[in-house]
């Protein structure tokens, strides 16, 4: 894609993290680390360099493709706050590293 298109956007993503994995990789994890494991996603960006120091590195599926949005025709969409779900956001709320 660089050799034919260096400027293209390019974007691979996940819509969750690893769920039923977790417990067939036989990982000592908390429940907090496994929720974090499952709510988090895949995200590849292939974009031009000065997109990402306009608009930063998203790091959620509805901020990748404001970032995309903004990357492409110039748009100034605001990211939204980095979660998954709320019930994401609970765990991230009430986690705090031992």
């Amino acid at each position: 894609i660089n050799n034919i298109d260096p400027e293209a956007i390019v974007i691979f993503q996940g819509d969750h993290g690893l769920r039923k994995e977790l417990t067939e990789m036989n990982i000592e994890l908390t429940e907090k680390e496994k929720h974090l494991f499952a709510g988090s996603i895949f995200n590849a960006i292939k974009a031009p360099e000065i997109c990402f120091e306009k608009y930063g590195l998203p790091k959620t599926n509805v901020n990748t493709i404001r970032f995309t949005l903004n990357c492409a025709y110039g748009f100034k969409l605001p990211y939204r706050k980095n979660i998954h779900s709320e019930w994401i956001q609970h765990f991230q709320d009430s986690y705090s590293p031992t």
